[in-house]
């Protein structure tokens, strides 16, 4: 669990404290376990992606795992995220499904809940816009984005960084949230809870 997470729920509970008081408390009583993966990634050389103002949204859905069985969408909850690469600024919107129609009704969400679009939305390869192994756009997919009067771009092969403000808000959503969601809750609880965290 992130800390600030943890610093969410005992604020909630009372604590007066700062952030950052409380991030160096659970340094020194140890208490988060040692994580190997973010220990490999520190120092790694990264490249800065310049990214304007209103140039872009980047779009990704999350497979959230063992949503309640009420919700009647299986083994995962679908939840689509879009993130403005400039800023960091994301809203999320839970689907039934990642077909196409719910894909188009997901964006028009985001969109909506970010106050309008960019002029260009980017995607990794995924089936419903593009060709995968081309990265082709559909037609389908394309007159969506033409209505909308943005431009599409797909993500190249092995190449994630290219979508890391959208990986960022998809790890916030799924560690700070998702974690956080109570079995039994409506999805239109669920999507209130997102929307908070979101904003």
């Amino acid at each position: 669990m992130w800390a600030s997470t943890l610093f969410d729920e005992v604020v909630e509970l009372g604590y007066a404290g700062g952030y950052s008081t409380f991030t160096r408390a659970l340094r020194r009583y140890k208490a988060r376990p040692h994580c190997e993966p973010c220990r490999a990634s520190s120092g790694r050389d990264v490249a800065i992606i310049a990214h304007p103002p209103g140039e872009e949204i980047q779009f990704d859905w999350v497979e959230l795992p063992d949503p309640p069985a009420e919700w009647g969408v299986g083994a995962n909850a679908h939840l689509l995220v879009g993130a403005l690469a400039h800023s960091g600024r994301w809203r999320a919107v839970l689907a039934e499904a990642e077909t196409f129609p719910h894909l188009v009704q997901a964006i028009d969400a985001v969109l909506r809940r970010l106050g309008g679009t960019t002029r260009r939305w980017r995607f990794d390869r995924m089936a419903t816009v593009c060709h995968p192994p081309t990265g082709r756009i559909l037609p389908a997919f394309a007159a969506v984005a033409k209505y909308y009067g943005a431009g599409v771009d797909i993500c190249p092969p092995r190449r994630g960084n290219r979508k890391g403000v959208v990986e960022k808000a998809n790890h916030s959503a799924a560690q700070r949230w998702w974690r956080t969601v109570p079995d039994g809750i409506s999805i239109e609880a669920s999507q209130n809870g997102v929307d908070k965290l979101a904003v």
